[in-house]
């Protein structure tokens, strides 16, 4: 009996851990990971028990991730370049854990790559211009349940707090994780299934109980026994030794909460090279962008440079973002950005110069 409760509860603690973005592997060439987390605190306090789903993807090295997702009401299907650390990290909006729901790789994950790409193409106008509606949908759950539906390989289960999973007038068959199987109505539906379990959807809200791992599923609250978060990281806010630090002026006008207006531009000297990198922030160090240049190959004859640029924004949270960067030998400039930050709007203007050098220059002004 000892023996059997010992198991039970080593069991139980295993189900506990989740997968994290840090774990996913370093030697594969193709990487399709399914990930979740927590809506951002700043948004209303009614939205925070619930889940945003979304797709990272790997195609040939560290610098080809893309992130395809639903982002919010206006910001349509996207599929956008991130940086390898954002794919890495295993928070989003500095606060909210990821979960991984599912990693594919090596061939499969490139034949996911290829449909999924086409898929958010076509899906886009669906989400776009106002087509979005955080409950009961659709929203970013409803897209990634599309997506799902249409590509075999994409089998996962959904946290139970994905709101907008199950949107739908009246569809069944397969079950997300093509376990089992599902029927759902807009009020009601019903999924059984071996990774899903069975689970009871009422107005888009879940109950649920799953075998393996074992999980009780209520709405508004994790998975019982709750998962173990990583511990939170902590927001980054000296600058490096190697960075080039750019300090745009933040000063009071009328009042304290007004800054003053000002337009400025400064030229970073010496020139930044690639594998440096760049921060701007505010006097007031509320807010700081850090931009590094990354050299990328290239086979055009009439481009000096081929950069991009790997930008954490650090401001009520942070956000990674990245730019290429072509700099061609006639001299035009390649603009990264811009970035609303602490009372102004900041853009970098990158050129190539004929002795090969890099010009770049910030150019801020207050909003």
């Amino acid at each position: 009996m000892r023996q059997f409760a010992l198991l039970l509860v080593l069991a139980l603690l295993s189900a506990c851990r989740v997968a994290r973005p840090s774990e996913l592997p370093l030697d594969q060439d193709w990487i399709v990971a399914v990930k979740s987390c927590g809506i951002p605190q700043s948004m209303p306090w009614y939205s925070h028990f619930a889940e945003h789903t979304w797709i990272d993807m790997k195609a040939g090295d560290e610098q080809g991730w893309m992130r395809v997702e639903v982002a919010g009401r206006f910001s349509g299907a996207t599929e956008e370049a991130i940086t390898s650390h954002a794919a890495r990290r295993d928070f989003r909006w500095s606060e909210e854990p990821v979960r991984v729901h599912a990693v594919f790789l090596g061939e499969e994950a490139s034949r996911i790559v290829d449909r999924i790409g086409k898929l958010t193409r076509e899906l886009d106008s669906r989400y776009s211009n106002g087509g979005y509606e955080a409950w009961p949908g659709p929203n970013s759950n409803t897209f990634m349940r599309e997506l799902t539906q249409a590509v075999p390989e994409l089998a996962f289960a959904f946290d139970h707090n994905a709101v907008g999973k199950d949107y739908t007038w009246f569809d069944a068959g397969l079950a997300p994780s093509r376990t089992g199987v599902h029927l759902d109505t807009w009020p009601l539906g019903l999924t059984l299934a071996a990774k899903e379990g069975l689970e009871l959807h009422l107005l888009q809200l879940t109950f649920g109980l799953s075998l393996w791992p074992p999980r009780l599923k209520l709405p508004f609250l994790p998975p019982i026994p709750w998962e173990r978060a990583p511990e939170p990281e902590p927001a980054p806010s000296a600058a490096a030794e190697s960075e080039k630090v750019i300090v745009y002026p933040f000063e009071d006008a009328n009042t304290a909460s007004e800054p003053a207006k000002f337009e400025m531009t400064v030229s970073v000297q010496p020139p930044i090279t690639a594998g440096r990198s760049l921060r701007v922030e505010s006097s007031t160090g509320h807010s700081w962008l850090t931009v590094l240049f990354v050299p990328k190959p290239t086979t055009d004859p009439e481009v000096l440079h081929s950069l991009r640029a790997e930008v954490v924004v650090h401001w009520m949270g942070s956000t990674e973002l990245a730019f290429a960067c072509p700099l061609r030998r006639n001299g035009s400039r390649c603009e990264v950005g811009p970035f609303a930050l602490d009372g102004a709007i900041v853009r970098i203007y990158l050129r190539a110069m004929p002795d090969g050098t890099i010009d770049t220059m910030v150019h801020v002004n207050s909003r």
